[in-house]
């Protein structure tokens, strides 16, 4: 089974939920709403590393944030490692606010 299988089969899963940012046909992003507890997260979000400082990873993430407010949710959060400065910028200055640290385990 593959991941994106394997994902589609969790309970947090929405089928209209997973969106491709495109150059002339090439994906350079990727983005996904989940619903997890009645709230809405955004995930997996990237943009290929050519394609930043362009603008485009904030025009993504708007559209991404305005197809979760379409559907009817308010607030919409993201977990984002508190050393990813590009990411935090990026976020921080559309309007996110930070309410907690996350501590995770990685295998070194």
């Amino acid at each position: 089974m593959s991941d994106i299988e394997l994902d589609m089969m969790q309970e947090y899963y929405l089928n209209n939920g997973s969106y491709f940012l495109t150059d002339n046909g090439k994906v350079i992003g990727y983005g996904q709403l989940i619903l997890m507890k009645g709230e809405l997260y955004l995930v997996n979000f990237g943009v290929l590393r050519t394609y930043r400082n362009k603008g485009l990873g904030k025009y993504f993430l708007k559209y991404l944030l305005n197809k979760g407010h379409s559907w009817g949710y308010e607030k919409i959060k993201i977990k984002v490692l508190k050393d990813n400065d590009i990411a935090l910028n990026l976020y921080s200055g559309i309007g996110f606010k930070k309410i907690s640290d996350t501590i995770y385990w990685k295998r070194k």
